[in-house]
């Protein structure tokens, strides 16, 4: 008698990348507290004063470009040989993307026209540019610089999905000129020092896409170069020490986009230890919530519209000590929510939109974050 969706236990999507799956599982907590920080530091006078150190927290995103970058090349490297290969990837990709996407929009879209009809003022009322729906619908508002995202955090879905359209590209970057890949790299990250904020009225040339670019192609360069990340001594120590060295910068107000090599180092790390096959028992047991990073990225923002805003200020009338008490407590149901969305939501219309059986749906690796 097969097992109902609710009962299934959480799996790896490989055996063979847990630390991946770990550090995919833990960005997607550090985005969840960032976006809550405002209710989580209600319990201070002064909590203001706490923004800066929440801020460097979204290099988390960063680096779940970099882990989609090394995993599409590990699972694509050499299925997409013809256009109907690369048409069923692009299909694959989107089915994974789209229906989360499309719900949490419509959920967004939905609250800004009961805000417009009740004359209502949203305290986001900016990310609701009715302008940008369309491009929000098709998932590439991210390529326009588009600023009403409606959904804040689909940004990096869009700009996800720009590098799988532009991945056999990047690929033959690499292989043919690996120099030149690399120099691009480190010239994406010098202008994200130089000019954090850098943008164009070009479409596809903004700061959104430049993020995008340089970690899903350092991932792809550290996927060519992966018989020399696997000498990397000590792969456990370096990436414990820059997860460190990125907590330290944290505290110290370092701005996010200096931390991005140490966030880099750490997949670099994590990529090494995983070639070596050396998982414990820690990252064995963790490995399996990786699954849930997209759903929790991805509703995160919808609960704190709901649980924290709605319920925790407006109905309960929260405040101080009993608010933060409150938005620690959705931290975790949010993992419960994301549970809930994957199995009755998400991998069912995943397989629809692909038509993949289960067991090939399987195989496929979630890579967004």
């Amino acid at each position: 008698m097969p097992r109902s969706p609710l009962l299934r236990k959480l799996r790896p999507e490989s055996d063979k990348l847990l630390h991946l799956d770990m550090l995919r599982f833990f960005a997607s907590v550090a985005i969840v507290v960032t976006h809550f920080r405002a209710a989580l530091m209600s319990f201070s006078t002064n909590a203001d004063a706490f923004q800066p150190y929440f801020y460097p927290l979204g290099a988390a995103v960063d680096l779940f470009f970099v882990i989609s970058g090394f995993v599409i090349s590990w699972v694509y490297c050499d299925r997409i040989d013809s256009s109907r290969s690369y048409l069923d990837f692009i299909r694959r990709r989107i089915a994974r993307l789209g229906p989360l996407h499309w719900a949490t929009l419509l959920f967004f879209t939905l609250v800004g026209i009961f805000a417009l009809a009740r004359g209502i003022q949203l305290d986001t009322a900016a990310k609701y540019d009715w302008r940008c729906l369309p491009s929000n619908i098709l998932l590439i508002h991210a390529w326009q610089g588009c600023s009403g995202t409606f959904n804040t955090v689909s940004w990096s879905i869009s700009a996800e999905l720009a590098m799988y359209l532009l991945f056999p590209i990047l690929l033959t970057l690499v292989r043919r000129r690996l120099r030149v890949a690399g120099l691009l790299v480190v010239g994406l990250l010098v202008l994200g020092i130089a000019a954090p904020r850098w943008t164009t009225d070009y479409p596809f040339v903004n700061t959104d896409i430049r993020r995008a670019l340089q970690g899903f192609l350092f991932g792809i360069l550290l996927f060519a170069g992966r018989t020399h990340v696997m000498r990397l001594p000590y792969p456990g120590l370096v990436m414990t020490a820059a997860a460190a060295l990125i907590v330290a910068g944290v505290v110290a107000e370092v701005e996010r986009n200096w931390l991005i090599p140490l966030v880099y180092l750490v997949a670099v790390a994590a990529i090494a230890s995983d070639l070596a096959g050396s998982a414990g028992v820690v990252v064995r047991t963790l490995a399996p919530l990786g699954q849930l990073t997209y759903s929790m990225y991805m509703l995160h923002p919808v609960v704190q519209s709901l649980a924290l805003t709605l319920v925790g200020e407006k109905i309960l009338g929260l405040s101080g000590l009993a608010m933060s008490a409150w938005a620690l407590l959705w931290i975790p149901l949010t993992g419960v929510l994301g549970y809930f969305s994957l199995m009755l939501f998400e991998n069912p219309s995943r397989r629809w939109l692909s038509g993949s059986s289960g067991r090939e749906a399987k195989r496929e690796y979630v890579t967004a974050p």
